[in-house]
């Protein structure tokens, strides 16, 4: 089996002409992740395909996931996101919103 139209489209859009290798050596892991990650994911909340990649780039500085950072910052890109995109922080007279610095000493 294949990932679902919706998961496809979406992965599309967002990693045009990518094929997973894992499509090859592992078809059934590779359509329940997209069906998950392009599938149920995306449809969840009302995130535009510009401002998802924005959230998605916050948790993983956050994270400090370098790696899926760099692979998500294209797609960001391919969607139309742009280097000093003005963002939305979630902040308003009925929400709050804290950012969190982490800092690392080092041999101290």
């Amino acid at each position: 089996m294949a990932p679902d139209a919706r998961a496809r489209r979406n992965h599309d859009e967002l990693f045009p002409g990518h094929v997973s290798t894992l499509a090859v050596t592992d078809p059934e892991m590779i359509e329940t992740f997209d069906n998950f990650a392009f599938g149920e994911v995306q449809a969840h909340g009302n995130r535009d395909a510009r401002t998802r990649p924005m959230v998605q780039l916050a948790s993983m500085i956050a994270c400090q996931s370098l790696r899926e950072y760099r692979v998500m910052l294209g797609a960001a890109l391919t969607v139309g996101v742009t280097p000093g995109e003005k963002h939305w922080h979630g902040a308003a007279a009925a929400t709050a919103m804290t950012h969190i610095a982490i800092v690392e000493e080092l041999d101290g």
